[in-house]
């Protein structure tokens, strides 16, 4: 839960989560419930709708909601399933049973019973504290068994709405119960007995229990549990809400500042824990005193608190992968700071980030751009922004200037702020972003370089959110590109090592690390290692990250010769990209499903509909697709004769790819263009063709690249 001090990613948590259950559901069946949810986070509801789905343990999820949550997360249902159950406003008989009950025995006279049924209008809360404040007033008494009204039911007078009925009833109070009630609603829905003692006044502080029993009495509040804590709950948020309301806004934030300083006395060794609450509390002190007039220092003083704990929460968050919530925490943490502040301007590009992550991408540039321009006084923070605008322009499907290093300089610039500085943390991002530059351009040599010295950087800034991104970018760069194998090999190894607990980074990793196993002939060891991969993040629920998981059993398969598995796997990838709506990989996972029909001499229509699928997704910055397509598609060609035409698609596919060091890409084109040259009965093209991709074999490493252009060769020497 984020207390140790190896952070998890959230998916982990999930899993955790979701573990627990099921393990305590072997036991006896489990029922989970959870309250409000209407006002939860995406994160939690996403994570209901997990344990929602558990159909191997019998547990059941039961969540209460206003209708808030159809406005707010209109497609949480629909995501999710499971059943609504819709409660209606109490009809007349069952508002009667539930107001004699509460009577604790003996029955109302008809009369009045009607006239509190009426006033409550089938809200069973309305109904339970009109009832006592009757019975506190003294307007009901038991008389012979029977409750009857002490005054004409004609002149009973009842608050129109609820919440004037709840003011009317805290208005009733003693001066000593509110001094009590009123701090327990500054703590929260929940609190205990200790903290409102240490903020009530001074003389009713050692009656704090025996006030809260009265409380208790009517029906304001209820006990939690017995113990020391002497834990409590109101009854209904919206008495805590309405007694709350009642503070004025300086005694507010004075009694949320108190009660800040009394946790941090009591909690010194689990301050992490409630480090996001206690942000809260001095957020909403700063706030009340900023609209009752200018802030003095020490309101500056309490903002600038409140921003350092909801800063160390956001970024605990984001290590986790918890989007959402780093960039709400962080941008409160900002909003806490006067405009100038240093602490403000280092927090900018870490909120910028969290936006990003969460797709908001106008509202990325704007507190990046805002960075970028203090640059002047904060240089280090405006070259972090400046990196993370261009992963904005990214994302946000402006690419032009990846090719060829157009940010290159932009890169470098940040690289000579952050060395002046000594800010591991930034380097390790921008090497980072030379290695996406350098991969997006095939150029897989520099790209797995990159990454590993920016993995190297972020290990010395003990930066785990870095650390766990460059190792999965060096895991690809090191397959795809002139990486030997067997380096390739050890430093995966020596990767999975450091992202021990980051099972989404070991499970990419894994598989990875058994396409490289594949090309040394492992085959059953590859297959284990992607198993093991695979499984890590079907536990988690990574479906995009299962699809690429998918994509390295077929690679796999492919070198092992097994095309019906092959395809098998290639289909699995393909149907999850597309029910998902994912498009950047599935135009590989569909042209390398074209491929694979092609070799096993399947339906080259279909392989034509996949090749055209793979041209019309393709962008034009994704080289290794691009050159993909016109492979597949000189295959198909070739198949039916037109080999003129087959002969110039393939070698479109190798011009693209000439400026790259996408070895394997490289070398199967130069493979495919060697069975079309065949075909064609050019013998010597053909040969020339195979010694280029044997080029590329000795290269790389690993046998089984040798022993398929051996076959080839073998297959011209053999020819008529």
């Amino acid at each position: 839960v984020g207390l140790g001090e190896q952070p998890f990613p959230v998916e982990e948590l999930f899993w955790g989560v979701r573990r627990l259950l099921e393990t305590r559901a072997r036991e006896r069946p489990v029922v989970l419930v959870v309250q409000d949810i209407h006002l939860a986070e995406p994160t939690l509801l996403e994570l209901l709708g997990q344990l929602a789905a558990i159909d191997d343990a019998p547990v059941v999820v039961v969540c209460t909601a206003r209708r808030d949550l159809d406005d707010r997360h209109p497609e949480w249902q629909g995501a999710y399933g499971g059943t609504v159950i819709e409660l209606p406003a109490l009809d007349g008989d069952a508002s009667r049973a539930m107001i004699e009950g509460l009577l604790g025995g003996g029955t109302l006279e008809p009369n009045t019973l009607d006239r509190i049924v009426q006033a409550a209008d089938g809200n069973p809360l309305y109904a339970e504290q009109l009832l006592t404040m009757l019975t506190d007033e003294e307007l009901l008494e038991r008389r012979d068994g029977e409750w009857v009204a002490t005054t004409a039911i004609s002149e009973l007078h009842v608050p129109p709405t609820i919440q004037a009925l709840l003011a009317a009833r805290l208005d009733s109070l003693s001066a000593t119960e509110r001094s009590v009630i009123e701090p327990a609603s500054v703590v929260g829905y929940l609190f205990v007995e200790p903290a409102v003692a240490a903020l009530a006044p001074p003389d009713v502080a050692p009656r704090v229990g025996t006030e809260l029993t009265t409380l208790v009495q009517k029906h304001f509040v209820q006990r939690m549990e017995e113990g020391d804590e002497g834990q409590h709950r109101f009854e209904h948020v919206m008495i805590r809400d309405t007694a709350y309301d009642a503070i004025l806004k300086r005694a507010r934030a004075d009694l949320h500042e108190r009660f800040v300083a009394w946790a941090d006395g009591v909690n010194r060794d689990r301050a992490v824990e409630f480090e996001e609450i206690l942000g809260y509390h001095l957020e909403q002190a700063w706030t009340y005193l900023s609209e009752l007039g200018p802030l003095d220092e020490h309101g500056l003083a309490i903002g600038a608190e409140g921003s350092r704990r909801l800063a160390a929460a956001g970024r605990r968050a984001f290590v986790r992968g918890d989007n959402t919530a780093a960039a709400a925490l962080l941008g409160r943490a900002v909003a806490l700071l006067p405009v100038d502040d240093p602490e403000r301007l280092r927090l900018l590009p870490e909120h910028g980030e969290a936006l990003l992550m969460t797709g908001e991408f106008e509202a990325a540039s704007a507190v990046l751009d805002e960075a970028i321009e203090k640059g002047h006084v904060a240089p280090v923070p405006a070259a972090h922004a400046s990196l993370v605008l261009l992963l904005v322009r990214l994302r946000a499907g402006d690419a032009e200037g990846w090719e060829g290093g157009g940010f290159e300089q932009e890169i470098a610039s940040a690289i000579e702020v952050f060395e002046h500085a000594g800010d591991e943390s930034g380097l390790a991002m921008a090497w980072r972003l030379r290695g996406w530059e350098a991969g997006a351009a095939c150029r897989f040599g520099d790209c797995a370089e990159a990454f590993s010295r920016a993995l190297e950087l972020a290990r010395e800034a003990r930066d785990v959110r870095q650390e766990r991104r460059a190792a999965t970018g060096y895991g690809v760069a090191a397959s795809l590109g002139p990486t030997n194998v067997d380096d390739a090999i050890a430093r995966c190894e020596w990767c999975i090592e450091q992202t021990a607990g980051d099972r989404q980074s070991e499970g990419n990793l894994l598989a990875l690390l058994g396409g490289l196993y594949a090309m040394q002939g492992a085959f059953d060891h590859a297959r284990t290692l992607v198993a093991r991969g695979r499984a890590l993040l079907e536990e988690l629920g990574l479906d995009v990250e299962v699809a690429r998981i998918d994509l390295e059993a077929w690679r796999v398969e492919m070198l092992s010769g097994d095309l019906d598995a092959a395809e098998r796997e290639a289909r699995r990838a393909y149907d999850l990209l597309e029910a998902r709506g994912e498009k950047y990989l599935l135009s590989t996972v569909a042209g390398s499903l074209a491929q694979t029909l092609i070799e096993r001499d399947g339906s080259l229509e279909e392989a034509e509909l996949l090749a055209n699928r793979t041209r019309e997704l393709a962008t034009e910055a994704d080289v290794g697709t691009q050159a993909l397509w016109r492979c597949v598609k000189g295959r198909i060609l070739a198949a039916r004769g037109s080999f003129a035409e087959a002969e110039a698609l393939v070698n479109e596919g190798l011009e693209v790819l000439d400026a790259t060091d996408a070895v394997l890409l490289q070398l199967d084109a130069y493979l495919d263009l060697g069975k079309v040259l065949s075909a064609a009965g050019d013998t010597a093209g053909a040969r020339a063709a195979y010694d280029a991709a044997l080029r590329l074999a000795e290269l790389k490493g690993g046998v089984v690249a040798f022993e398929t252009i051996g076959r080839r060769l073998g297959a011209l020497d053999a020819a008529p």
